[in-house]
């Protein structure tokens, strides 16, 4: 298979997975896309982010899950998305609590199952701020209408030139001369490679002393953590036993050269038995430096503790690599001679060169 072959079949798998997993689940309404506009929420989401709400039923809330869900004030176009903290069921009702991660207290009211909306599945930085602004009528035209506009305009300009069999011909032929004048793209992968190995090995230096911050601890009550580095710090702490839900997954962003304390709820099934006292835990604690939206870096800690800082030492890496492209990305040019060939082959040179072969001859 060419290049050409892969590259197809890597954009049409791509499409596949985009078309099923995002475009038919939206357009059926399985999935919504909803904008932040308050700091309720605050480190896991800002305003201006753009969350996706996955459509789940009110059986399917968990203690801990955050829900989309109808303002219960009953103000229209108005939803709230909070922290389910407790469930109760009551005459085939369901009853959630909730809460938002910055605010001190719980809310005042009780979210029922009719109305629950969803589950808040990801969250997509600043993307929210250019969906707002795309409202305004100046800009929808210039980031709408016009490009569609130009679209259509292309599209109509080919359906009447390959209309005209002799247009046709001729737009065929300069598209072949085209190809074959076009310069292939050349990747340099020692340049490459440098450049990657070289930031991996600053970033890592950098963060690498975040992961002694990562594993799995036993805790109780109130746990002090520290922050040593001068950068931002994420501190993640996930229940061991998932299946114990008194236990709520805690975060908390502690800026550097700090410490603070971090209230750790106590299981039920711990605390029935020996006190809350002496009751403890098993939590796997991540740290990771705060370059990435807090929700990625709690998402990548529920898999595996050290996740989240090990992305943190890749991603700048691969970002200063895709900056620097244009040091180990170039146009190789087919019909490219050497300088000293292309010299000779000037008038000037080559009058000068049967001169001097008649005098020697």
């Amino acid at each position: 298979m060419d290049k050409r072959t892969i590259t197809l079949a890597s954009s049409l798998i791509v499409a596949m997975i985009a078309t099923i997993c995002v475009i038919i689940p939206a357009v059926t309404g399985a999935l919504q896309f909803l904008v932040v506009l308050s700091g309720s929420m605050s480190p896991i989401m800002q305003p201006g982010d753009m969350v996706v709400v996955k459509t789940i039923t009110p059986e399917d809330v968990r203690v801990g899950d955050i829900i989309v869900y109808h303002d219960p004030g009953g103000a229209e176009n108005v939803v709230v998305t909070h922290r389910a903290m407790q469930i109760e069921e009551e005459d085939g009702i369901i009853n959630i609590q909730t809460k938002g991660d910055a605010n001190e207290d719980a809310d005042s009211y009780t979210v029922t199952s009719d109305d629950v909306i969803g589950e808040m599945v990801f969250v997509l930085p600043y993307l929210g701020y250019a969906v707002e602004r795309s409202k305004k009528q100046m800009t929808f035209i210039v980031l709408v209408i016009l490009p569609s506009l130009l679209i259509i305009a292309d599209e109509l300009r080919k359906i009447a030139m390959y209309s005209n069999p002799v247009l046709a011909r001729k737009t065929d032929r300069a598209n072949k001369k085209e190809k074959k004048r076009r310069t292939p793209t050349v990747i340099n992968y020692t340049r490459l490679s440098t450049i990657m190995l070289a930031g991996t090995f600053v970033f890592g230096a950098l963060f690498i002393p975040y992961l002694t911050g990562c594993g799995y601890a036993e805790v109780s009550g109130t746990q002090r953590i520290e922050n040593f580095e001068s950068l931002s710090s994420v501190f993640v702490f996930n229940p061991v036993n998932r299946a114990d839900s008194a236990v709520l997954p805690n975060h908390v962003v502690l800026p550097g050269k700090s410490a603070d304390e971090v209230n750790m709820p106590v299981p039920v099934s711990a605390s029935a038995g020996s006190g809350s006292a002496g009751s403890r835990t098993k939590m796997a604690v991540s740290e990771s430096p705060y370059i990435l939206p807090v929700f990625w870096i709690v998402a990548l800690a529920g898999v595996n503790p050290y996740l989240p800082c090990v992305v943190s030492i890749l991603f700048p890496p691969i970002l200063l690599t895709l900056t620097l492209s244009p040091l180990w990305i170039r146009k190789r040019f087919k019909h490219r001679r050497p300088i000293l060939k292309q010299l000779r082959r000037m008038p000037v040179l080559v009058g000068l060169s049967s001169l001097s072969s008649k005098e020697w001859a």
